[in-house]
């Protein structure tokens, strides 16, 4: 029975071949790139992923696991966001989310939407975490300052004006109910597109490979046929060698046989002809 859990050494050369591969990612198609240029490198990379030990899975096999691996990260990432925004944030937003995690995020990219937050197109990097909730202290603890200072350069007199109107009309101070304080979004830093020219690049390199094991495939078909036909030629040539062995042991008996009624014949003559002389 094929083994079908994947080990952590497979899973980081699957999320590798993806980097390494964006049009594997986005799934688009032109006349240079089709689906049969997609199944070809998906049949590449599962010769590479089933040589690790681990589990051994078809190409196709391989290709849900890629979506699985996905959806586990975004439920995981989403989690851990919706978490954080429950608490008012903190510095351990990124609790529970990996290495590994965040590769495969900046992988997938647009495909990925946490709690109305957009992620940039696939490929882009990801830029969240921990440097959002610093941002976010940032603005709060200028705001409070900025408050404060208000506050400080008033003058006496008015401060004390507030505070006489608030002591002789007590009947119109109303409770005023606590109301969370709105988060307050970070700016995200500008994000750098990937080159179009690497992508490119990066595409033509796995069709090269694809077209150099195609050629490795045919080199080696080519092989194997010759060898099969010089292998059915001495297999027929054997055959005739042993063919006529046997025509040759059979003309050989008959000549004994031959020989032997001669040698008969003979000694029944001398037989008769002595015989005759006895009589």
């Amino acid at each position: 029975m094929e083994k079908k859990t994947i080990s952590p050494q497979q899973k980081i050369v699957l999320i590798e071949f993806m980097e390494q591969n964006p049009v594997m990612v986005t799934q688009k198609q032109s006349n240079q790139f089709t689906n049969a240029d997609i199944s070809k490198l998906w049949q590449t990379v599962t010769l590479t992923l089933n040589s690790i030990p681990g589990a051994t899975k078809t190409w196709k096999e391989w290709r849900k696991t890629w979506s699985d691996i996905k959806s586990r990260t975004k439920k995981r990432v989403h989690e851990n966001r919706k978490e954080a925004l429950k608490t008012g944030g903190g510095p351990n937003i990124s609790e529970g989310v990996n290495t590994e995690d965040e590769k495969v995020l900046e992988i997938i990219g647009g495909d990925l939407l946490i709690e109305g937050i957009d992620v940039p197109e696939a490929g882009i990097p990801i830029v969240w975490k921990k440097q959002d909730y610093l941002l976010q202290k940032a603005v709060t603890t200028s705001v409070q300052s900025e408050e404060q200072e208000e506050l400080i350069g008033k003058p006496q007199a008015a401060q004390k004006k507030e505070i006489d109107i608030t002591d002789e009309e007590p009947e119109r101070t109303k409770a005023v109910p606590k109301q969370r304080p709105q988060s307050i979004k970070a700016v995200r830093p500008p994000v750098t597109p990937i080159s179009r020219g690497r992508t490119h690049k990066q595409n033509r390199a796995a069709l090269e490979l694809v077209q150099v094991e195609d050629e490795g495939n045919k080199i080696r078909e080519e092989y194997y046929n010759k060898k099969l036909k010089l292998m059915e030629q001495t297999s027929q040539e054997n055959l005739d060698i042993k063919q006529e062995e046997l025509k040759l042991k059979k003309e050989e008996n008959y000549l004994k046989q031959k020989e032997i009624n001669i040698l008969e014949e003979i000694s029944q003559s001398i037989r008769s002809f002595l015989n005759k002389i006895s009589e």
